[in-house]
């Protein structure tokens, strides 16, 4: 796997939103902080809508040495889609190459066998997979309205985005905030930047980092640790996640990572029965890309 703790995952997911507060009266903290709501919490329909999708996704990972040296660098191309809300996944390219012969047969063997169980399994099993799929949605709705109310937001500036017009705004941790997402322990060590498009009501980027080193020993986040994340529309309208760079410098006992993780989606379809799903090794040429 390209990115196999799931720990450090959770922990990059987190780092979301802002730093830099300015001297700001309350009018404007509050128009901010309608700005920031109306895209992370009353718009929410894409988070259901994208799974709707078929597309591409590429994965490169850089494992670094103590200087920040690339020391290590892998990469995968997949292609992802959802059946009743569960996600399934198919290796195209490992390390820009196609999978072997056998592997190839050995992945189209599990994911016929995966497809096949999902499309007969028992009405009383399709429902706690369409249960999962929910919870899942749940707990980003729930991150989102912690970021939301668990931040003070001020406007910084106001910037082009891919020739939109958008307001970028900064945040601090609000403090003695009690979130009710799965990470809301770690939401006030956060800072960063959003940068919304007030047209659409939609977050464009976000860039975010620790606030300061957090814990110490054999467990620990470095501050040098960041995140950037970019959503643009994609196919009918539906604003999804196109590109995440992370990087996570920290320790956990005695796992260390210090890696710089870049991932592209793009290729979106509208998943139907008729969608030819790719053979591995297809799309060889060229990253994935987003339609504008």
């Amino acid at each position: 796997m390209l990115f196999r703790s799931a720990i450090y995952m959770k922990l990059t997911t987190a780092l979301l939103l802002s730093c830099g507060i300015q001297c700001a009266t309350a009018q404007e903290t509050q128009d901010a902080a309608a700005i920031v709501r109306r895209a992370l919490v009353e718009n929410m329909r894409d988070l259901k809508t994208m799974r709707n999708y078929i597309y591409l996704s590429d994965s490169t990972v850089d494992t670094l040495d103590n200087d920040n040296q690339v020391k290590k660098s892998t990469s995968q191309r997949k292609e992802l889609f959802y059946l009743d809300g569960s996600p399934f996944e198919r290796i195209l390219l490992q390390d820009g190459k196609p999978l072997s012969e056998k592997e190839q047969a050995k992945q189209e063997a599990r994911l016929d066998s995966q497809i096949k169980d999902a499309q007969s399994a028992s009405p009383k099993y399709k429902e706690e997979r369409e249960k999962k799929a929910a919870k899942a949605i749940e707990e980003e709705i729930a991150l989102r309205k912690d970021v939301a109310d668990g931040f003070v937001f001020t406007i910084a500036a106001e910037e082009l985005r891919n020739g939109d017009k958008c307001i970028k705004l900064n945040a601090e941790p609000k403090q003695g905030f009690k979130g009710k997402s799965l990470i809301r322990a770690l939401l006030p060590f956060l800072h960063g930047s959003i940068w919304i498009d007030v047209d659409k009501d939609q977050w464009v980027d976000i860039d975010a980092m620790p606030t300061r080193k957090l814990g110490k020993g054999i467990v620990y986040i470095n501050d040098q640790s960041a995140i950037h994340l970019h959503q643009e529309p994609v196919r009918e309208g539906v604003w999804v996640m196109t590109k995440e760079d992370i990087h996570v410098d920290a320790r956990l006992l005695w796992d260390k990572k210090n890696v710089h993780i870049v991932r592209t989606c793009g290729n979106f379809r509208k998943f139907t029965s008729e969608v030819r799903i790719l053979p591995a090794g297809s799309e060889a040429s060229g990253p994935a890309q987003s339609p504008k």
